[in-house]
């Protein structure tokens, strides 16, 4: 049998939320216990255990990129360089790395019974659905740990809202990694307010999309999901209609609102 157990120190600030690309995945110990759980102390083995992510299915969690942007700027993006490789039977993406060596599929040596995994970094996936599996090469026993949950580094826009709900005196612009839109003087220069019509839906809904450190998480990622609310000058009457939550197309990455607008109670 296969149990996950942890040191005081290890556990201490322990989150089930981890970020894209950051090795802050806490020092993980497994432990091999016998039929009657106890420790198996004579068990010892060099590169023994390995670990690798996976989805909620148990399914290996695939690469959540491609090598080409989601919207094209400027720099570009560096690209992803998430590979496969061929480990134990099975294909494991670089979605779990060792984040010193970038080594992929970390392995763990078993000394007296137990392994300890440290320094392990989850890049080019995001999500909801995640766990960290465990288990001893060439065996069918492995153990998992709780759900987790990866946020990404960035969040992107690839589509302004426009159209019928909003008319921009130009059109916002994203920075050079896509995100960030803002409406101010530099937009606006004659400092008068755009119009909003009352009841409207965007004609172009917004489109957004998840990054990473340098990349488009634009592959298949899991589960994910984006809620819009409106931010207006203490007093404003106006309010978000339709439907203010949307959810990743798996997949290209992209979280697009279908019915989104904005009404003011008959106000300007």
């Amino acid at each position: 049998a296969i149990s996950l157990a942890a040191t005081k120190a290890s556990c201490a600030g322990y989150s089930a939320l981890w970020l894209d690309g950051v090795s802050n995945i806490p020092v993980i110990r497994v432990s091999l216990l016998a039929g009657d759980l106890s420790l198996l102390a004579n068990a010892n083995g060099v590169n023994a255990m390995y670990a690798s992510l996976h989805l909620l299915s148990d399914a290996v969690a695939p690469c959540g990129c491609s090598t080409s942007p989601t919207t094209s700027r400027s720099p570009n993006n560096a690209g992803c360089t998430c590979i496969s490789t061929s480990y134990d039977g099975e294909e494991h993406a670089t979605t779990l790395v060792k984040a010193l060596s970038g080594a992929a599929v970390p392995k763990g040596h078993v000394v007296g019974g137990l392994a300890t995994f440290g320094g392990l970094k989850v890049q080019f996936q995001a999500g909801d659905s995640f766990r960290i599996r465990f288990k001893m090469f060439g065996a069918s026993s492995n153990v998992s740990t709780i759900p987790i949950a990866i946020t990404p580094h960035n969040l992107a826009l690839a589509m302004n809202p426009g159209g019928a709900g909003v008319d921009w005196r130009g059109q916002p612009v994203l920075n050079s990694n896509g995100s960030s839109i803002y409406v101010d003087s530099i937009i606006n220069p004659d400092g008068i307010a755009d119009g909003v019509g009352d009841g409207c839906l965007f004609v172009n809904q917004p489109q957004a999309f998840l990054q990473g450190d340098g990349y488009d998480l634009n592959g298949l990622i899991a589960q994910s999901n984006l809620n819009a609310t409106l931010v207006q000058p203490p007093g404003g009457s106006c309010h978000l209609i339709g439907t203010s939550g949307a959810n990743v197309n798996g997949s290209l990455g992209l979280i697009t609102f279908t019915n989104l607008g904005v009404d003011c109670h008959g106000s300007s």
